[in-house]
């Protein structure tokens, strides 16, 4: 599903299509029950048939972070962190997407050392 090479791999649900996408486009990814919605940055959305945690333990890409236990998010489409108040970050295209309080004091310390300016 998964490849080293930075693209992931995802099979129709009918199992006779794959759809290849490439890791660095995939802007979120948001848990469905037993199955995972995957958002692109070019508006391509696929529905992959494992858990988010499968994809979580697969993606090697340092640029994902788990910010809720229903959301994985890749920081190179993130345009804004809202910390006080309630903790969201906003994504392109405006997606709003709100940072679990356990995972907030991780996730800075994550942005802190990807963006050196975060504080």
């Amino acid at each position: 599903m998964i490849d080293l090479n930075g693209k992931i791999y995802i099979q129709s649900e009918d199992e006779k299509i794959i759809q290849i996408e490439e890791i660095k486009n995939i802007v979120y990814l948001e848990a469905d029950n037993r199955k995972t919605k995957v958002y692109c940055f070019n508006g391509n959305q696929y529905l992959i048939n494992k858990c988010l945690s499968y994809i979580e333990e697969r993606i090697t890409n340092k640029n994902f972070f788990k910010i809720h236990k229903s959301f994985i998010i890749n920081v190179d489409y993130l345009k804004s962190v809202n910390y006080k108040g309630e903790k969201n970050v906003v994504l392109e295209n405006d997606i709003k997407i709100q940072i679990a309080c356990r995972k907030y004091p991780e996730f800075k310390r994550f942005l802190k050392e990807k963006f050196s300016f975060f504080q």
